[in-house]
């Protein structure tokens, strides 16, 4: 096998460590990199013996040994055909039960890949920045996987094999990348039965499951039987139903969202004022004024934010886009010409990140409405971000917000790229709560007519979708200050 071989598929250079690992997946057109070091990788116990490269073929074998025995092996093989196959085939060679350590793909990629890992059914998206649009999507055929801890999980864990020789001495997984054209021909890859909505914005409201033919179970959801269909009620919060189908067990996420006000902003509200205003974060003290500007303060004293306000104005240093939005928000409340006069330097502060020109935008309104300042210094400064993939979203955002400071006609795609990180539609992990929330805040000043005709459902749908989700997962007060926007 030579040093570094290089497979090609799909508009795709796949350059294959000894190991077998692809070690790098680049656009063979423009050498723009797809992923790093994509494997299946086996848990502990699994030892890696010999790789076998073959003409568009990768075999990797791996034996499970226990007491200088082999108890079960194991064979990884990549094929790359009209589609490229991922299949692991697992055996039992003892005479007993086993219990054989679990399989997961690993890989990292520039963008958040959307991963909807789900039992019976799973599918692993890319988006490559392609002019045309299309994702190379990895889709489940057969095997059992789910996300946890961070992993795409292949299999059972672990993976149960029946004594060699009988019927379940073997497991296997199989998985199929290829191209598609958009989000709404992977929503068509989606169970025929899966729900119109998987994210409720009240209590209130249902699901309904049409299912002539399969079983539902799910912890904490009221089912209601209903003819063929079922229909799902629960309370607040996330929730796991599993659908009993020919395919085997799919799980399915649900999301019950609480009111907005009553249920997340007035008791976050309430625990603020119990403290010290002067030690009040800055998504805090915008938190607060938010709920201020809405009533939902109740008896607090009348000066209970603006001493928060004032606070956060008087500390040097570089501060927080909340923070000018927040003292923003209290010179459109009360005028405090002594604030209007602090803008100018609080802007100068504030170091450029997601969120950071929504909220110098309206540090500017605020001034100029205010007799102030005319224009503020735009944050600035070198993208933050520990990685390249962190880098890559905070780098989309911020240029989200620049193009809603501009009149342009048309939403450009890498805006679409952008704004699928709210979910597009469809079910899976994107990226975390507080990346998901200053997008949906900063969407909402795009214009009004951008549109995304990719989507298998409406922006203003997936915008609504994705802060309802964020609700039911319980998020903490420094997302929810985003979600106020």
């Amino acid at each position: 096998m030579s040093a570094s071989p290089v497979i090609e598929w799909g508009g795709l250079e796949i350059h294959v460590a000894p190991d077998g690992e692809l070690s790098t997946l680049t656009l063979a057109d423009t050498g723009a990199v797809v992923a790093r070091g994509l494997a299946v990788r086996l848990a502990g116990g699994w030892v890696h013996g010999r790789t076998e490269l073959l003409l568009d073929e990768i075999e990797q074998h791996f034996s499970l040994e226990a007491g200088g025995a082999v108890q079960a092996r194991a064979v990884v093989r990549h094929v790359f055909d009209d589609v490229w196959s991922i299949r692991v085939q697992v055996q039992n060679l003892t005479d007993v039960d086993l219990a054989a350590p679990a399989a997961w793909l690993e890989m990292t990629t520039p963008w958040p890949a959307r991963r909807w890992l789900a039992g019976a059914e799973g599918q692993i998206s890319l988006d490559v920045a392609e002019l045309d649009g299309r994702l190379l999507t990895f889709t489940q055929l057969r095997g059992r996987s789910r996300l946890s801890d961070g992993l795409c999980w292949l299999t059972d864990m672990p993976m149960r094999l029946g004594p060699a020789g009988t019927p379940h001495a073997g497991y296997q997984v199989s998985w199929r990348a290829d191209w598609l054209r958009d989000e709404r021909v992977q929503a068509a890859a989606l169970p025929t039965w899966w729900p119109e909505r998987t994210v409720l914005r009240d209590v209130e409201d249902t699901v309904t499951l049409e299912l002539p033919d399969a079983a539902v179970e799910a912890a904490g959801i009221s089912i209601l039987e209903d003819g063929d269909a079922r229909v799902l009620t629960a309370k607040e919060g996330v929730h796991l139903a599993q659908v009993h189908a020919g395919r085997g067990t799919t799980d399915v996420e649900l999301a019950w969202a609480g009111d907005l006000v009553h249920a997340h902003l007035i008791p976050a509200a309430r625990g603020l004022l119990a403290r010290d205003p002067r030690t009040l974060a800055p998504h805090e003290v915008f938190l607060l004024g938010r709920a201020q500007q809405r009533g939902h303060l109740g008896e607090a004293p009348a000066d209970a934010v603006t001493q928060a306000v004032e606070s956060l104005s008087a500390r040097p240093g570089p501060i927080a886009p909340l923070a000018l939005a927040a003292v923003a928000d209290e010179v459109l409340a009360h005028g405090a010409p002594e604030l209007v006069e602090t803008l100018p330097d609080l802007a100068s502060r504030c170091a450029l990140q997601p969120g950071a020109l929504t909220c110098a935008l309206h540090a500017t309104l605020a001034s100029r409405l205010s007799g102030g300042a005319p224009t503020l210094p735009l944050p600035s400064g070198a993208v933050p971000g520990d990685d390249e993939q962190q880098r890559a979203v905070a780098e989309a955002i911020i240029h989200t917000e620049m193009l809603a400071m501009r009149a342009v006609e048309q939403m450009p795609a890498a805006t679409v790229r952008t704004l699928a990180l709210l979910g597009a539609g469809l079910p899976g992990h994107t990226a975390d709560q507080l990346t998901r929330a200053v997008v949906w805040a900063v969407s909402g000043n795009l214009p009004e007519h951008w549109e995304v005709e990719r989507w298998p459902v409406p922006l203003a749908r997936v915008r609504e979708d994705a802060r309802a989700r964020l609700l039911a997962e319980r998020c903490g007060d420094e997302v929810l200050a985003w979600l106020l926007w």
